[in-house]
């Protein structure tokens, strides 16, 4: 999923989810606010960029990456990441549980 500054979002399911298919939104500009509150509060830019261990290959992982006016950071967690960055991830799944996805139309379909 990628969400622009003005709130245009899209998405692309693959695997292993509910909603497969590439698909756009809008975002509110007061969930992506605190969704950046809460990257502050918690310390994101300041935490380890991976959390992974190369002996543990069959865990899912979540590639985090933000970028604000204070800076751009990307956080690979696949493995002992911290419960504030896991929880991060939660809060972001449910800020985003409101927002109507469409199905992106393909060039062809047009």
């Amino acid at each position: 999923m990628v969400i622009q500054k003005d709130g245009k979002a899209s998405y692309e399911g693959i695997e292993w989810v509910v909603n497969k298919g590439k698909f756009n939104a809008i975002i509110e500009a007061e969930v992506l606010k605190r969704i950046r509150e809460k990257a502050e509060e918690i310390g994101f830019f300041s935490m380890a960029d991976s959390y992974d261990n190369k002996y543990v290959t069959d865990l899912p992982s979540v590639i985090t990456t933000l970028k604000t006016r204070n800076g751009f950071k990307t956080i690979v967690n696949r493995y002992q990441g911290p419960e504030t960055l896991r929880a991060f991830e939660r809060f972001i799944d449910e800020q985003l549980k409101k927002v109507i996805w469409q199905p992106k139309q393909n060039d062809e379909q047009r």
